[in-house]
């Protein structure tokens, strides 16, 4: 009988031990959900628009789009959601055109032309840093937004969190990616999430003002995460908009003229 019992408890530590393996090995698979354009895809926005090509220190190129006016005020650089590629995520655009700034978009390792595949959450930030740089370097004396929505959240506030920016905008945050996640899947011990992302961890490290939008009927991240974000750092601009869920909070009209007059009040 004890021999029995001792064998059901090893193979019950075994099944959990491959579990957990599974989520740490496969991590990537279960979070980021790249569409992949081969690279003579041609993309067909209205708007006026340049490729642009950024290369890593492992020589891997990363793809963003550069929309552009004719005269512009100022830019933002915008880190988009977990799926998709620039060739949906770039239909933002006229956001922030019709508001008088340019607008930069990145598209993460493996998504859209964009070279490699996403291994950390370090690679992620280093690779921000890159496109970072090359906005600044273009763009040295104007106003300059960042802006995340989503899982760019958590990109976009330690990117903030560590460079000059004059406003740091999160559509549809969370208080951290490990909280989202220990939120959905309670059985997921903290230790085995490699992407933790803590933006409640880096907002008071951020210099510039900060405005978070959220849909109140956000069941994806649920607004929740917005006001924890709004108690660690008191002066955050937080803004809910009752109508809007998670993927449509673009497309919601409050949110529309509210983001306008966020950047229209910029000096």
């Amino acid at each position: 009988m004890k021999i029995w019992f001792k064998e059901i408890i090893l193979t019950l530590l075994g099944l959990a031990v491959l579990i957990y393996g599974l989520l740490y090995f496969l991590q990537e698979r279960l979070i980021f959900f790249p569409e992949k354009l081969p690279a003579d895809h041609q993309f067909s926005f209205r708007q006026h628009f340049e490729e642009v090509w950024l290369e890593a220190e492992d020589e891997r190129k990363l793809h963003a789009l550069l929309f552009q006016n004719s005269a512009s005020k100022g830019v933002v650089l915008f880190f988009h959601g977990n799926a998709g590629s620039l060739d949906s995520w770039g239909s933002l655009a006229p956001l922030y055109l019709e508001n008088g700034y340019d607008v930069c978009f990145l598209d993460y390792r493996g998504y859209g032309k964009s070279q490699g595949k996403i291994k950390s959450e370090s690679q992620l930030i280093t690779d921000a840093q890159l496109a970072y740089d090359w906005v600044k370097k273009r763009y040295p004396d104007t106003p300059l937004v960042i802006s995340g929505t989503s899982i760019g959240t958590g990109i976009a506030t330690q990117l903030a969190a560590h460079n000059a920016a004059d406003l740091l905008l999160l559509t549809a945050p969370y208080s951290s990616l490990q909280d989202l996640i220990r939120e959905k899947f309670s059985i997921v011990p903290p230790f085995l999430i490699k992407y933790k992302l803590m933006s409640r961890a880096f907002v008071n490290q951020v210099d510039c003002p900060i405005v978070v939008f959220h849909g109140q009927k956000d069941e994806l991240i649920p607004p929740t995460h917005a006001v924890a974000l709004k108690k660690a750092r008191a002066d955050i601009q937080l803004q809910i908009f009752p109508r809007a869920g998670h993927n449509d909070i673009s497309s919601d009209p409050a949110y529309v003229e509210a983001l306008a007059e966020v950047l229209q009040g910029l000096p």
